[in-house]
């Protein structure tokens, strides 16, 4: 589906928020599922697809612990949850069974699937071609002799399959039912990098809770000494007695190794913290540990090709910690044609893991410098239909000496009220130029913005 075909079916601007696929941040979240899942099954996998969807476990044996496979798989799809995904779960005999039932078979009221031993088969079969996990030129071609489902595919002769289609849709018919064994290849186990300090008796003192937040960035530091790896994120709790845990995230728009840097952002996220009770334990966690960047230094101890902005990093990234990431904000621009709808307000910090080049790309557009929030009613004298030779706004006269438009800008249909408007560029005789646009529905002009 293309973006604008998807766009059109919101109706309400800004309902959803549309980014660009990232296949690699995508299997990097499915990594930290695997962590979550190594709880359940010693043997958890990433689906091999070029894309993949699925986390796989080998659940031999795992359902004894758990009073049953459907517990098994439900204690699993509620850890996914507590992370903020959702999820659905199916066990079956083979892993080309449980991947086609979960994906094509369960849905939002039942997330978690058990097909019973031996009965893989009788549960493919009523399932679409695209659960056997085919090329999508093979399901193609066999969606144009009108075979859609896993029981169609079944009734053509064995020995007829790979002369009519190729070996693949053999070879992944007797991975689902179990034909060729299927193994798992397990993702290695990773040990979140973390510190903990547990208190002998709770403390409710700032002061105390400091030193041994720089106690534990010491420890966690030291495990990456020699790596030439900072850190981004990072997130520190704190267990309240009596009380929910207190989690903080402090985010860095570059890396940093150094822990004076680091103490000092948790330091002014203390001052605004107001603690619910007494400490018991305090936790501190290296979300997201990154290479660092280094700058070659000339023979004065200036960094080459240095512009200052270290400076803005440092302040930015003290403001957020001390006033909270939502209220820090930078522009960024969304593919609107309604030129007060085309923006919207980032947290800063939110945006530090963007490629550069998304922020980096040439802008060539012929807006002005300054845009207003909302157009500003005006009077304006014109031919009918013709440009803008006069004006009138805030009480003052303007002279128009030069015109250059119309643009005529509409929003699509599926806004709630369409708004139609041509637009003019204007420069008054004393050489200011201003953004202009009448109305096409009501008749009267505004003032959507000014050049600087």
């Amino acid at each position: 589906m293309l973006l604008a075909d998807a766009e059109s079916l919101w109706p309400k601007a800004g309902a959803v928020r549309f980014e660009p696929a990232d296949p690699l941040a995508d299997r990097q979240r499915l990594r930290e599922m695997v962590v979550v899942c190594q709880q359940f099954s010693p043997t958890v996998a990433i689906d091999v697809a070029e894309s993949p969807e699925a986390v796989l476990l080998d659940a031999t044996g795992c359902g004894f612990g758990f009073d049953g496979e459907a517990r098994f798989a439900g204690d699993v799809i509620a850890a996914v949850r507590e992370r903020g995904f959702w999820g659905v779960a199916a066990v079956a005999d083979t892993v080309g069974a449980a991947w086609a039932v979960a994906r094509h078979a369960a849905n939002a009221r039942d997330r978690v699937l058990v097909v019973p031993p031996g009965e893989h088969r009788r549960a493919l079969r009523p399932l679409p071609i695209e659960s056997l996990r085919l090329s999508a030129s093979t399901v193609e071609v066999l969606h144009e002799l009108n075979v859609a489902r896993v029981e169609q595919l079944l009734a053509i002769p064995r020995d007829q399959l790979p002369s009519r289609f190729g070996v693949e849709v053999l070879t992944c018919i007797d991975r689902a039912l179990g034909v060729i064994t299927e193994g798992l290849r397990a993702e290695r186990a990773v040990e979140p990098l973390e510190a903990r300090w547990s208190f002998e008796w709770p403390v409710d003192n700032a002061h105390v809770l400091l030193p041994v937040i720089d106690e534990l960035l010491g420890r966690l530091l030291k495990e990456v000494r020699g790596q030439d790896v900072g850190f981004q994120k990072l997130l520190w709790w704190l267990r309240v007695e009596g009380h929910d845990q207190v989690c903080l995230p402090i985010e860095l728009l570059r890396p940093t190794a150094v822990k004076a840097d680091l103490l000092e952002l948790i330091r002014l996220q203390m001052e605004r913290l107001r603690l619910p009770g007494e400490v018991t334990d305090v936790t501190v966690r290296a979300a997201r540990i990154v290479p660092l960047v280094y700058r070659q230094v000339d023979l004065f101890g200036g960094r080459i090709g240095a512009t200052g902005d270290e400076d803005v990093t440092g302040l930015i990234e003290r403001l957020s910690s001390r006033l909270g990431n939502a209220v820090v904000l930078r522009p960024r621009l969304v593919p609107d044609a309604q030129p007060e709808l085309a923006y919207q307000y980032d947290p800063w910090l939110a945006v530090a893991t963007r490629k550069p080049s998304d922020d980096r790309e040439p802008m060539r557009l012929t807006r002005p410098a300054i845009l207003k929030e909302r157009p500003e009613p005006i009077v304006v004298m014109s031919a009918p239909g013709g440009s803008p030779a006069w004006l009138k706004w805030d009480d003052r006269e303007y002279a128009i000496e030069r015109s250059w438009g119309p643009e005529r800008i509409e929003t699509g249909w599926w806004r709630a009220a369409d708004v139609r408007r041509d637009y003019f560029t204007v420069e008054t005789t004393d050489g200011e130029r201003f953004w202009l646009f009448r109305d096409l529905a009501a008749g009267q002009w505004f003032v959507q913005g000014s050049f600087a």
